[in-house]
């Protein structure tokens, strides 16, 4: 019996995912141990594609999705010292079966980097809003700026993220009719424009 690190097997499957393996691809990211540099602990050799099922089936998705998560958040470039992350939903392309719709989930990206923090699925009997504010719930942002899309310029949602310690740029359209009036009425033209290029993890630029 030959014994594999279960952190390093996790490790380079993720590593086949992210050089393009496809991630139903279980002989193929098998193969992937036999030639993995030492560096990802995979020097024991390659894992039988049955090994890989059996430890993907046995593991807390949630979980791991927390855990790294909040490893990505370590990587999170900063501006002019800050954190910034965006919330967006999209639904999960070739993921559709049968009669079924594709799944949405609702992501959190660090700005920079495009590491995902986060993510939740949008319940097929609601929408963005609510699985925006569960997935805010969980994510740690003090101190950091979250960026949103016309959708979740909602007074609620506002409060959960300064509430959280962080501060929000929203888009804002039509849905919110008196705040789009209102701001549509400032002297934008007037105002000058700022850009910021090159960010790194370390908040250089």
């Amino acid at each position: 019996m030959r014994l594999h690190p279960c952190g390093q097997e996790i490790h380079g499957r993720g590593a086949g995912v992210r050089a393009g393996d496809e991630v139903d691809d279980l002989d193929g990211q098998s193969a992937l141990a036999g030639d993995g540099p030492p560096q990802l602990g995979l020097e024991r050799g390659s894992v039988d594609e049955s090994t890989l099922r059996r430890l993907f089936v046995r593991l807390d998705a949630d979980r791991l999705d927390v855990l790294l998560g909040a490893w990505a958040a370590t990587r999170c470039a900063l501006v002019a010292g800050r954190r910034v992350i965006a919330v967006d939903g999209k639904s999960v392309r070739g993921a559709r079966g049968g009669d079924a719709s594709a799944p949405h989930l609702v992501a959190a990206l660090a700005h920079g980097s495009g590491a995902v923090l986060g993510q939740v699925s949008v319940s097929e009997k609601s929408n963005e809003i609510p699985a925006a504010r569960a997935l805010l719930e969980t994510l740690d942002l003090d101190g950091a700026v979250i960026t949103m899309d016309a959708l979740h310029t909602q007074h609620a949602t506002a409060t959960l993220v300064t509430e959280a310690g962080a501060d929000y740029v929203l888009t804002v359209k039509a849905n919110q009719k008196t705040l789009y009036t209102r701001l549509k009425s400032l002297p934008w033209a007037r105002i000058p424009a700022v850009r910021c290029r090159g960010l790194r993890p370390d908040g250089d630029t």
